[in-house]
């Protein structure tokens, strides 16, 4: 070594010209907005104002122990309630993103793409712009034992009084920009496996019907020997209802007569006569082609879906039968950070965001920070020393 400093391995001064406290702070309003917004900001606060590559600089710098964290093993020492469901779910969520950074088939797609307006942009023009972000969570929750007549009434009547639901406890919520699906189902499983070990809890994998989800969850259940219920989404199946009744019925009373009177019969576990009923009014009332191969459509869903759709069986065992959480997550963990007006983003920094903003909105954003200090000291000083006790002050 050419220079060592004691003094400021004591300290645990950084390398650059920041300590830790501006930084901190500065990473905490890009959680929340633009760069440009958390630099006045910082500004404002302690009157330093640092450049945006600075800035830039210290929010990818901030992240790069996100999966370190995860993968010690306090961070997973929680204490346990008594819940006995451990739920799994996984969706995407599209962000705009600098061309050059898309995924090579949407890229490939976007250079070859012509605008049709040379004003503005049209909505066909803005095709071919995003790169689908995996996001991931999990959580415990307690059984919450309902009947199918229960769930219809409590959504179309809206006078009636809802039941209090049991929260979800020990959420964890995360997305990323840079991993496939595959690899987020296996981070889901570490982080599951990790909170019960013994195979304690009843699993639960919410998701939305997608086929690759589908067959990656079934893959690493069968790695892992793990008994995983799979349930799809049944607000997705709800929505595939009103859109077919839009072509049986013309009144909207009737509409919704007809959409209650499936729903009740699919969560009493008869998806597939419903499916088979879509079809042959379709063939009776002898629908135009689009109409009909709509029809088709909407009730193939249902029949492919079919084992994942057993919900009198889910909601006799108090399982949760709508992805309410991933969709919520897809929301508030990336929509409202990564969806602002006329944003693109590069694919380092808006993972470092995503990063940081999943420690945020899971509730362990103080306990990585202390960890990223704890490693920097770690390689800027602690693994320099031969004998590290030169650093006790």
């Amino acid at each position: 070594m050419g220079s060592l400093f004691p003094k400021d391995g004591q300290l645990n001064l950084p390398l650059d010209i920041y300590s830790f406290g501006g930084p901190k702070w500065l990473v905490q309003e890009v959680i929340k907005g633009s760069f440009g917004e958390a630099v006045e900001t910082l500004k404002q606060l302690i009157g330093i104002r640092i450049p945006l590559k600075s800035a830039s600089k210290i929010v990818l710098e901030a992240a790069k122990d996100f999966y370190p964290f995860y993968e010690q093993t306090n961070s997973y020492e929680r204490k346990q309630d008594n819940s006995s469901l451990l739920i799994i779910t996984l969706d995407g969520k599209g962000i705009v993103m600098i061309q050059c950074d898309l995924r090579e088939p949407t890229r490939k797609k976007a250079e070859n793409q012509t605008h049709k307006m040379p004003q503005r942009l049209s909505p066909f023009d803005t095709r071919n712009s995003k790169r689908m972000a995996a996001v991931a969570s999990v959580y415990l929750v307690k059984p919450f034992f309902r009947t199918p007549h229960e769930v219809v009434e409590e959504l179309f009547d809206e006078t009636l009084k809802k039941r209090k639901r049991p929260k979800p406890s020990f959420k964890r919520v995360w997305a990323s920009l840079e991993r496939t699906e595959e690899t987020i189902v296996r981070d889901m499983f570490t982080d599951a496996i990790k909170r019960d070990p013994q195979k304690e809890y009843q699993w639960v994998a919410l998701v939305d019907g997608d086929p690759k989800q589908l067959k990656i969850l079934s893959k690493h259940a069968k790695k892992h020997d793990i008994e995983v219920t799979i349930v799809c989404d049944f607000i997705h199946v709800l929505e595939y209802l009103w859109k077919a009744s839009q072509v049986f019925l013309t009144e909207p009373e009737k509409r919704e007569f007809w959409v209650k009177e499936k729903l009740l019969r699919i969560l009493q576990g008869r998806s597939s006569s419903v499916a088979a009923g879509m079809k042959r009014s379709a063939t009776r009332k002898k629908l135009i082609l689009s109409n009909r191969y709509a029809v088709d459509k909407w009730a193939n869903y249902l029949l492919n879906l079919t084992p994942y759709l057993k919900y009198h069986d889910y909601l006799d065992k108090g399982y949760p039968i709508a992805t309410g959480v991933i969709e919520g997550a897809c929301r508030y963990l990336v929509q409202d950070r990564m969806g602002i007006t006329g944003a693109g983003f590069r694919l380092c920094g808006a993972e470092a965001v995503l990063k940081l903003r999943s420690l945020k909105v899971s509730g362990e954003f103080e306990e990585s920070w202390k960890f990223y200090e704890e490693q920097e000291f770690i390689r800027n000083y602690a693994s320099k020393y031969a004998n590290q006790t030169l650093l006790t002050p």
